[in-house]
Parts: C-alpha cells; sequence; structure tokens
C-alpha cells in the first residue's frame, strides 16, 4: 500500500468488545504492512502491534482520560503522518474514533470508518453511541459495513454518495479446529458469545426445558443467567482461543437464535471448523451465507425446538449440512478477499 499510496493506520481502541473483528481485519491487511495502533488491553489479541496505548474502564475513567486523550491523538496522527502520508482506518466504534477523526481533518488525512450496527441493538440501546457514530460517519472519507442491509439502513437517514458506503463482509475468525463429531441421538449444543437479549439466549433456556433436547453449553460474558435446569452448562466468563476451540470441538452443532442482528463474528467460527449451525433468518446473516449451508429458524422457542430435535433426529440432515458450511467456506473467503481487493483499490486513489 505504502508504494502505491498512503499508508494505513489502523486504530483500534476497544478494550474487549470486537476485538476478534478487528484483529482479523488487522491479519487480512498485513501484507500492506499497516501501522497496528491498538489499546493496550486488546493488544494481546492482535499478530502485530506497533503502539499500544491506554484507554478508559469506566464512566469515572473516561472523565479523566477524554481530555488527555484528544491531545495526545493530535501527536498520534501528526507524527505518523509526518513519517508517511497515511490513512486512519477504524475497524471498531469507540468514543474517542471522533477525536481521531477530528485531528485527521486537520492533518488532511483521509478517514475509513468502520460501522458493524447502524442501530444499537435491543437490552443496549445507546442514543448517546448512535449520534457519536453518526458524527464519525458523517465526517468519515469512506464508511465500511459489514452487509448491504446495514449499508441501505444508513443510507435511509444520512445522504452520502453510494461509493462512500462500501460493504466488506466479515472476516473469517479462525476457529483452530476441523470439526469432527459424528451424528448423535443425544446433541451437545453450544450457545457461544455475548449473553444479551438480541443473541436470543432466552430462546435457548427456553429449548431446555423440551425433553427431547438432552444438552446445551451457553458460554460468554454479558447478562447474568440464573437456571437450575441440569441440562445447562453455563461458562459464565471470558474465554480463551483455546477454550472455545475446545467448546467447537466438543458440541454437536452452533445455536445462533438470535432476535435482532446485523451479522455474527460467531458464524464465521462455525464456518471455518465446518460445525453445523442453527440461525435466524435475518437480512444480515441471509447475506453471510449460503441458503443450504445451515438449518434456517424464525426466532421463536417453538422455531428452535423444532429445529434442534430435527437435526438430532436426522443423521441425513446433520451429515449433509456438516458437508455444505465446510464447502461454502471457500466461497465467503474468496468473497471477501474480492471485496477488500476492492476496497483497498479505492483507498489507493485517496
Amino acid at each position: 500500500m505504502s508504494q502505491q499510496g498512503r499508508k494505513i493506520l489502523f486504530i483500534s481502541l476497544t478494550r474487549t468488545g470486537s476485538t476478534a473483528y478487528a484483529s482479523a481485519i488487522a491479519d487480512a491487511l498485513s501484507a500492506y504492512d499497516p501501522i497496528i495502533v491498538t489499546s493496550r488491553t486488546a493488544e494481546k489479541n492482535f499478530t502485530q502491534v506497533d503502539q499500544a496505548v491506554e484507554t478508559y474502564s469506566g464512566t469515572l475513567s473516561f472523565i479523566i482520560k477524554s481530555l488527555p486523550f484528544f491531545i495526545k491523538a493530535a501527536s498520534l496522527l501528526k507524527n505518523y503522518n509526518d513519517k508517511e502520508k497515511v490513512i486512519l482506518y477504524l475497524p471498531v466504534f469507540h468514543p474517542w474514533n471522533l477525536f481521531l477523526a477530528m485531528w485527521a481533518a486537520v492533518y488532511g488525512i483521509p478517514v475509513i470508518t468502520t460501522v458493524h450496527d447502524y442501530h444499537t441493538h435491543i437490552g443496549e440501546k445507546s442514543t448517546v453511541t448512535e449520534i457519536i457514530q453518526k458524527l464519525q460517519m458523517m465526517i468519515s472519507d469512506k464508511v465500511i459495513f459489514l452487509t448491504d442491509y446495514q449499508r441501505q439502513e444508513a443510507l435511509k437517514e444520512l445522504t452520502r454518495k453510494d461509493k462512500e458506503y462500501i460493504v466488506l463482509p466479515h472476516p473469517i475468525i479462525k476457529s483452530g479446529i476441523i470439526h469432527n463429531l459424528d451424528h448423535s441421538k443425544e446433541m451437545k449444543f453450544l450457545f457461544l458469545g455475548r449473553i444479551k437479549a438480541y443473541k436470543g439466549y432466552s430462546l435457548v433456556l427456553d429449548s431446555a426445558e423440551n425433553k427431547h433436547i438432552y444438552q446445551i453449553t451457553i458460554a460468554g460474558t454479558g447478562n447474568h443467567i440464573n437456571t437450575t435446569n441440569s441440562k445447562i452448562s453455563l461458562i459464565d466468563r471470558h474465554l480463551t482461543d483455546l477454550e472455545i476451540s475446545e467448546l467447537l470441538s466438543t458440541h454437536h452443532v452452533l445455536l445462533l437464535p438470535y432476535k435482532e442482528t446485523s451479522q455474527s463474528g460467531i458464524l464465521t467460527l462455525g464456518i471455518d471448523s465446518g460445525m453445523p449451525i442453527i440461525i435466524s433468518r435475518l437480512p444480515g446473516l441471509q447475506e453471510q451465507l449460503d441458503e443450504e449451508c445451515v438449518v434456517w429458524i424464525e426466532p421463536t422457542s417453538n422455531g428452535l425446538i423444532q429445529a434442534m430435535s430435527r437435526i438430532q433426529s436426522d443423521k441425513r440432515l446433520y451429515d449433509n449440512i456438516k458437508a455444505k458450511v465446510k464447502s461454502y467456506k471457500s466461497v465467503y473467503q474468496n468473497n471477501f478477499q474480492e471485496k477488500l481487493d476492492q476496497l483497498l483499490d479505492s483507498l489507493h486513489r485517496l
């Protein structure tokens, strides 16, 4: 990239949220020798980091540290841009991204902002977050969306040229395993990721009440789950990559019964491993997947229970889904690479 245009200055300030996404994008850009700046907390999640910065960890910390960072952001951008003209690439939402974008405008640095969710989700609605994100989008040179569904939602409200709003699919997050479990009449189902209302974990709890469902693991952080159902194993904490790989390899089917979402990073773990998936039929998710490589459901308790019972009782369906998701992986990767190449080509012109 630096030989054909501006060098990419990739800054990801998030401490925990979407770090797997940011790391995967950084790896995808590695051939173009980007400058990688992360929060100190998330530094360990990246293959290579050029600089780590302290961010905030709560409301009081935000108040205390925001002004010093606003000042620091100016010198950080200026120093990198003086050495070699850069493009500022912001892969995940963070309130301080707005400071970076404002200083970038002062120094004539193009800004690329990634929007994961144009509207915040049920259970974690935030008007402040949405206002900050819209301001960020308005002063960015290009805005990346993970699905065209989200891009169209934004275009309904914010008037921009179509070419300034770009779709780059979620990169595949490496699972570290190849799923090899054979079909079983007593399946182990896995719900993995953030335990939030929009993810549909309540539907998973409902499904455990059905007598035909034998075992479910719910693993991740978020809302507290209080259940006495012996069929449910709870792992209520942040998981290491090794622990995630172990869970994927020891469970038969991945459950993604989202009530609302724009896309899914957990989904890409299933694609990478070749694990059968039950997933809600939502617009953004339908863009990520081939129609026949998963079991689609409506996001209701009955819909989830019926799909779980069906795949548990039908070996042919299980084996067929398993084969199709494995073959779909290369299709997904090729589509991502094609979109990434198109993005980088457009960045060369900035």
